[in-house]
């Protein structure tokens, strides 16, 4: 078996190889969809290898063995909660969308659920904007969220929500 890495954030990504950094960033979403699917990592890594993704479980235990747990029946699922850095993530804050290098999933979880409130109002599922009320004033990694819906409008109109995706890495 490999040795284990701790990537804790973009400058030791960027020290490995683009082959490495890919493993990494599948290894990583197959933690993220394990954690919000409630399943194990096995289920994960064979989904995801069914949709053509390179991901393999030892690539999983190297990168993110830390933030794995052992579930029922001895398979190996995701703590409840990580302090792990999966990427860089676009936020939508009071400053424009902005990149930043995030870490845990609480703060992942916390920016996703804010993309989806910005989305629903700006699709007119939630014309109020009242999805976004549990957004005001919070703040992650030192950024506050947007929630003024005159400005949501506006950073929609300059295009800058056309096609937003919330990892950096995996847009290109």
């Amino acid at each position: 078996m490999s040795r284990r890495l701790r990537i804790r954030g973009p400058n030791d990504l960027s020290r490995l190889s683009p082959r490495s950094q890919e493993a990494f960033l599948n290894a990583a979403e197959a933690v993220s969809e394990a954690r919000r699917n409630r399943t194990t990592i096995a289920h994960e890594v064979e989904r995801l290898r069914r949709q053509g993704e390179q991901v393999s479980r030892d690539s999983v235990r190297r990168y993110f063995g830390h933030d794995l747990e052992r579930g029922p029946g001895g398979w190996s699922v995701p703590k409840p909660a990580d302090r792990s850095y999966h990427g860089d993530l676009r936020i939508i804050s009071t400053e424009g969308v902005v990149e930043r290098p995030l870490r845990g999933s609480r703060a992942r979880q916390r920016v996703a659920e804010h993309a989806n409130a910005v989305k629903a109002f700006l699709r007119g599922d939630d014309p109020d904007g009242n999805g976004l009320d549990r957004f005001s004033g919070r703040r992650v990694d030192g950024v506050e969220l947007e929630t003024d819906l005159g400005r949501l409008e506006e950073l929609e109109r300059q295009g800058e929500l056309d096609d937003f995706i919330l990892y950096v890495d995996r847009a290109a």
